[in-house]
């Protein structure tokens, strides 16, 4: 039986997951990019989904699948965190560094 901190596991569940999820936000009708790298030092964004001009329609999609993504803003920067991880405030500030690096980018207007 495999112990869950184990760090032999070499799977890169964040890749993982934004290829999973991708395409649910594609046949939504959104543009989907998986880990971008908005730094200097490599620190990957988990999916940055960027909605289109079109409004989004969830017709034949399992609720399942969207339940939490039904209020999309046009741009949407999206953290992934494993069950070996948590989202401390550690994460929430390198969540906050990468907003911050992608709004000075200028693909956000600014408020």
């Amino acid at each position: 039986m495999k112990n869950n901190t184990d760090k032999s596991d070499k799977t890169n569940w964040h890749r993982l997951w934004g290829l999973m999820v991708a395409p649910l936000f594609e046949r939504l009708n959104c543009e989907v990019t998986v880990e971008l790298d908005l730094s200097v030092k490599v620190q990957l964004l988990d999916m940055l989904v960027v909605t289109r001009q079109e409004p989004i329609s969830f017709d034949g999609v399992n609720p399942d699948y969207y339940e939490g993504f039904e209020n999309l803003n046009e741009h949407n920067l999206i953290s992934f965190k494993s069950f070996n991880e948590s989202f401390n405030m550690e994460a929430l500030e390198e969540f906050y560094g990468h907003f911050t690096n992608y709004k000075k980018m200028g693909t956000v207007p600014r408020s």
